[in-house]
């Protein structure tokens, strides 16, 4: 696949499991300079649960079985609903 269509491919899927968390969990998105791309925050200000995907969606699209999709997106999720105040995670 061409490196442009595997890059929007990325984003596309990435972005959809933003938004899946987002309709879920509730939350906002905000830009994390560092690995450039949007990051979904949930709990604030209570907790702070956060997670990016486009790295992790490359990594499986690149056949990396060890980025497991659903089971990354199921840690996310347990911890969205079971984050106890002052939680500060990132899930990358």
């Amino acid at each position: 696949m061409p490196n442009e269509e595997a890059s929007k491919l990325i984003h596309w899927f990435g972005c959809y499991l933003l938004e899946v968390g987002r309709r879920n969990y509730g939350g906002f998105y905000l830009w994390y300079e560092e690995r450039e791309q949007p990051v979904l925050v949930v709990g604030e200000p209570e907790f702070h649960v956060a997670m990016i995907t486009w790295d992790k969606v490359k990594g499986r699209l690149s056949g990396d079985t060890a980025d497991n999709v659903p089971f990354f997106f199921d840690g996310f999720a347990k911890r969205a609903q079971n984050a106890e105040a002052g939680t500060r995670v990132l899930y990358v």
